[in-house]
């Protein structure tokens, strides 16, 4: 009997961050997000604000890539424009505070 070792895969998580500053926020609640990377937990590129969509309205073509221990997803953006209606706002570790609509 041959036995295969089966790989075990991590659900994927609903959420997925990009690290801005604050006062890019008023902008993105404006216009939305058309550009920016995200990762499947949150990490430092330097901002104080984590935002979080749902990754599946992420537009379709993305590039991933391991980033440490995090999994990177470059969106090709084309003309594609995230709402802000559908971003929110999470603290360092993922939890999600608010829609930024209210609370920008």
């Amino acid at each position: 009997m041959n036995w295969y070792k089966i790989a075990q895969l991590k659900p994927q998580s609903k959420w997925v961050y990009h690290n801005t500053k604050k006062e890019f926020l008023p902008a993105i609640k404006t216009e939305g997000l058309s550009a920016g990377s995200f990762s499947d937990k949150p990490i430092d590129f330097g901002g104080d604000v984590w935002l979080a969509v749902e990754r599946s309205i992420l537009p379709e073509r993305t590039q991933e890539h391991n980033y440490g221990k995090v999994r990177a997803i470059e969106p090709a953006w084309d003309d594609f424009v995230i709402s802000s209606d559908l971003i929110y706002v999470s603290d360092k570790k993922g939890k999600i505070i608010g829609n930024l609509n209210e609370l920008v």
